[in-house]
């Protein structure tokens, strides 16, 4: 089976969120989330403990399932900020 696989940044996103949204989007089948650790060398108290996260989800996902990863997404980006979206390969 073959995997999609993106990189998922945000700046200023809590880090209950981050975790939420994870928890989210691990309900649909096959999708794993791997948390990116923050890499500022400069301690600041408004940044997330995570500054992003890793997708991977199969290449086979269905029509309805895709839809629902998109559907998260956006609703997280719009309630918080845009994410910056690069796939990995």
């Amino acid at each position: 089976m073959n995997y999609q696989k993106e990189k998922i940044t945000a700046n200023y996103i809590p880090l209950a969120i981050y975790r939420e949204i994870a928890s989210h989007l691990r309900q649909i089948q096959g999708v794993e989330i791997n948390f990116i650790d923050q890499t500022s060398p400069n301690f600041d108290y408004n940044l997330s403990q995570y500054s992003g996260f890793e997708l991977c989800y199969p290449d086979n996902l269905n029509n309805y399932e895709k839809q629902c990863l998109n559907n998260i997404l956006n609703y997280y980006a719009q309630k918080w900020q845009p994410f910056m979206r690069e796939t990995i390969n």
